[in-house]
């Protein structure tokens, strides 16, 4: 019989422990919604025994299944396919309203939807743009804690080991995703506590040199991107409005701000495949004139319909929301390994995000009305989509008064 992966009971605390205290910040009174596939609940259950530790009220688990997933888009009439559970929605806008954090557990399959009919897809992706517009701005504008962190589930770990078995699949997904988390550290927490201030520091030389535009330049790629006026830097550890102090991606290596909405120009060609609906897209490539991409294609002829769905969500989604910079040398960078997980995958390389903007990477962006924030140039919209852009032959300029100072070459830090 082959053997069954478990993560050990050390690891699994570890990681309960750097979730709950490093991701979340959890405080005393909080309640907890924690969502993952069926595969990843004993995680969720040694995260609640380490919320309850902490003084949490109530940890209330959510369950996922790209099972279920697929038999709605093979079986459902054509007629439902556009149905959706916005009661569920109002039910998670409910309990953040009333203070409660959030932690998704996330590795799918990416080939989930692979031989699926791509038009039932698309319906339903579109049946779910209202749901995610009522429920994005508690994680957008950091009105919660929330974090995201990543599971090595069976079917990711297969899809992209496909010829070794399951077992030592998942085996070797868990010592990378290990080393990601740096529970091979002595203390974990203490690795992350200098991580964090590392970042930081980064983001802190950036915001005092207030540049206007940075300068992409690599293979495929030649584009300006315009920063958000108050654009802010970030990196590491977030405050949220309600003063929890957390990692909202576990783990992260990223320095990430508000690009101006309008202000993009030139074209890009992604340096990873993106995973999206249940398929993988090599090759993505896009022309931005005034901040709208008005070209995307796959240069490899593939279909980007599912893409192309989301981006029809609404009148931002064409536009940029995120600018983020991560050396080709970043911890993930490092394995030398596309994980097919936008999570992992844009922490080994720079990446751009189409759709909303992170009020957090606005100066005083909580006291900001929306109105002002667009007249900043950051994007609204009701989808954020990572995609990435970087790679060991990337330059970068940072632009200030029409002086360029060299922040990459060749996919590393200058400054």
């Amino acid at each position: 019989m082959q053997n069954e992966f478990n993560i050990g009971a050390s690891d699994m605390q570890n990681l309960a422990q750097l979730l709950v205290h490093n991701g979340l910040g959890l405080k005393a009174g909080q309640q907890l919604v924690a969502s993952a596939p069926f595969e990843a609940m004993p995680l969720i259950r040694a995260v609640a025994i380490e919320a309850y530790k902490v003084g949490c009220s109530l940890v209330t688990s959510m369950l996922a299944d790209d099972a279920m997933n697929i038999i709605r888009a093979k079986w459902t009439h054509e007629e439902y396919l556009s149905a959706d559970n916005i009661w569920l929605t109002e039910a998670y806008a409910k309990a953040y309203e009333g203070g409660a954090a959030r932690l998704a557990i996330t590795g799918c399959n990416p080939n989930l939807y692979k031989n699926l009919d791509q038009s039932r897809i698309r319906a339903i992706s579109k049946s779910q743009i209202k749901s995610r517009q009522i429920v994005s701005p508690y994680s957008s504008k950091s009105i919660i804690n929330w974090t995201v962190a990543p599971y090595p589930f069976k079917d990711w770990a297969t899809a992209i080991w496909p010829d070794v078995s399951a077992y030592d699949a998942q085996t070797q997904l868990w010592s990378l995703l290990r080393s990601a988390y740096r529970l091979d550290e002595v203390d974990p927490l203490q690795a992350w506590k200098n991580h964090n201030n590392q970042l930081y520091k980064k983001a802190s030389q950036l915001n005092r040199m207030r540049f206007e535009k940075l300068h992409f330049r690599g293979p495929g790629t030649d584009l300006s991107v315009g920063l958000a006026d108050q654009h802010n830097w970030h990196g590491g550890k977030t405050i949220a409005q309600n003063g929890c102090v957390g990692n909202t991606n576990l783990p992260t290596e990223e320095i990430f701000t508000c690009p101006h909405a309008l202000k993009v120009n030139g074209h890009v060609t992604s340096t990873r495949p993106l995973v999206f609906g249940g398929q993988k897209i090599d090759g993505i490539y896009a022309v931005f004139e005034n901040g709208v991409a008005t070209t995307l294609k796959s240069i490899n002829g593939q279909s980007i319909a599912p893409l192309e769905t989301l981006l029809s969500a609404d009148d931002g989604a064409r536009r940029l929301g995120e600018v983020a910079l991560v050396p080709h040398s970043s911890h993930i960078s490092r394995m030398n390994q596309v994980f097919f997980n936008t999570l992992l995958d844009e922490n080994s390389s720079c990446h751009i995000a189409f759709g909303q903007a992170y009020s957090k990477t606005l100066n005083a962006s909580y006291e900001l009305s929306e109105k002002a924030l667009l007249e900043c140039g950051a994007n609204y919209s009701s989808v954020h989509f990572d995609w990435m852009i970087g790679s060991e032959k990337l330059d970068i300029n940072g632009i200030v008064d029409g002086a360029e100072i060299a922040l990459f070459r060749s996919g590393e830090w200058t400054l």
